[in-house]
């Protein structure tokens, strides 16, 4: 059923203040394990609930999936095909009920893996070919996707009924991506063609979007960071981006490396954020408080690099597409004296907004010192009829 769109009003946000951190993290090594099976074409990864790394694998284009594990003490790699042939299987995340949890986009289905046992099984998503994948505050899986739905969808998984709830727009534009629970219980998730992110009440069911500039934007993979806000990466601006849930203001941190075309994004055990560049073969860090951008190259022969996550030793763990590897980059601290305070910038904001458009964003650009560009969005709602 066709969801309807209301103008939403906004008040002005207060200052917020910045503060250096205490803890500097660098990347001190890097190690590369192959997959057993030549160019897997691992992808996304996650810790599992036997305390090893858990990843997909779609071998050259989808023609045999699998699953893979990686011991977190041998460093063993074990793989486990999955039965559907043509899954193209995109995310996977550790469920409350201990199993593995991964998303079919080529055949509209979720898959899940018994830690222990192996076993897989596959549940049809009607309606839609799953994307991304994420573990709500209610407990449930929540993943992104279309053909033909175009919005999100709810697994609940002690019954395993999907309910699906599409996003009003145009039709074509309103694929989404990255999915991720932020810190204040609601679902946060984006849309690459339409350039915008969203927010989505898994109580109420409201969905409020919020478009991105400028209209080139691409975001792609989304976290919550240690801050409290919404932190992604946006392939087509060349950029990190947060997002404050609270005061509704979008800052823009440009990579310092052109062409970087960032990917994966994860939380540090350092509070900073980390994420890939999959044209360089870099992995950066950004300091959610400073906002300084720090480049790593993490391996000989690497040209593209895709997802990362926090392993379970408090490392730094990541896929190689190129080499059909998984690799861990460890992360050493040093003690960072403080540095003073100073106040971000809070945009003026209007008491009524402009109507949402697929094409176009309302915003006012403002450079900080850090050379980022905070900005006002347009802001809309939207409820499942």
């Amino acid at each position: 059923m066709e969801s309807t769109m209301t103008k939403r009003n906004r008040s002005r946000p207060g200052l917020e203040r910045l503060e250096d951190r205490q803890v500097l993290s660098t990347i001190t090594s890097v190690a590369e394990f192959p997959t057993p099976t030549p160019s897997a074409d691992p992808t996304a990864i996650t810790s599992g609930p036997d305390g090893n790394l858990w990843f997909v694998e779609n071998f050259t284009g989808g023609s045999v999936e699998k699953i893979g594990t990686l011991n977190l003490k041998t460093h063993v790699i074990s793989e486990f095909k999955v039965p559907s042939s043509g899954a193209n299987v995109s995310a996977i995340v550790s469920a409350p009920d201990g199993n593995l949890w991964f998303t079919e986009r080529g055949t509209g289905k979720l898959g899940m893996i018994n830690p222990t046992t192996h076993v897989i099984k596959e549940f049809k998503t009607p309606n839609v070919g799953p994307e991304g994948i994420a573990v709500g505050s209610d407990g449930n899986l929540w993943f992104t996707g279309g053909y033909p739905l175009e919005g999100i969808a709810m697994m609940n998984v002690a019954t395993h009924v999907v309910t699906t709830y599409p996003i009003a727009g145009p039709s074509g534009g309103n694929y989404t991506w990255g999915i991720a629970a932020g810190s204040d219980g609601n679902l946060w998730f984006t849309q690459g063609a339409t350039a915008a992110i969203n927010e989505f009440n898994p109580t109420t069911h409201v969905a409020t979007q919020f478009t991105l500039p400028p209209t080139s934007s691409r975001p792609l993979y989304i976290t919550s960071g240690s801050d409290g806000n919404l932190w992604f990466t946006d392939y087509g601006d060349n950029s990190i981006e947060t997002f404050n849930p609270k005061t509704d203001v979008l800052s823009v941190f440009p990579i310092p490396t052109p062409k970087a075309y960032p990917r994966g994004i994860t939380s540090g055990p350092d509070g900073n954020l980390w994420f890939t560049e999959y044209a360089t073969g870099n992995i950066g860090s950004i300091n959610p408080t400073t906002h300084v951008i720090t480049e790593y190259a993490v391996g000989s022969g690497q040209n593209s690099l895709s997802q990362i996550t926090t392993g379970p030793d408090g490392n730094l763990w990541f896929t190689a597409p190129s080499t059909s590897s998984v690799g861990v980059a460890t992360l050493s601290a040093t003690p960072k004296a403080p540095g003073a305070q100073h106040p971000a910038i809070a945009l003026p904001l209007g008491s009524a907004e402009p109507a949402l458009t697929p094409a176009s964003s309302t915003f006012v650009p403002l450079v900080l010192e850090d050379g980022a560009f905070l900005n006002s969005l347009v802001k809309n709602k939207s409820r499942r009829a």
